[in-house]
């Protein structure tokens, strides 16, 4: 399958404790006209207290024509908590 790929980013940080990113991937199929793909993630990070993280990813998928059987779309999200131990100083 031949496909075009349009793709675009957005970032934005707040100061040093927030960070959000979303991106899209729009993917015309160039040999089976008519399907279309779409990807999309979504991912923001915050910093709650000292070395105490948050961040929370959401994504999605879709196809217009998927396989036999299947679902065209797919989504979800993912959370974490994290804690980074020291710090490295550059040399």
């Amino acid at each position: 399958m031949l496909a075009a790929l349009v793709a675009a980013n957005l970032s934005v940080v707040t100061y040093s404790k927030t960070n959000l990113t979303i991106s899209a991937n729009a993917m015309p199929a160039l040999s089976d006209p008519g399907r279309f793909f779409l990807n999309t993630n979504a991912t923001y990070y915050l910093k709650l207290w000292s070395n105490l993280k948050f961040n929370l990813s959401l994504y999605g998928n879709l196809d217009t024509r998927p396989p036999a059987g299947l679902s065209g779309s797919d989504y979800g999200f993912s959370s974490g908590l994290g804690w980074t131990f020291g710090s490295r100083q550059p040399q």
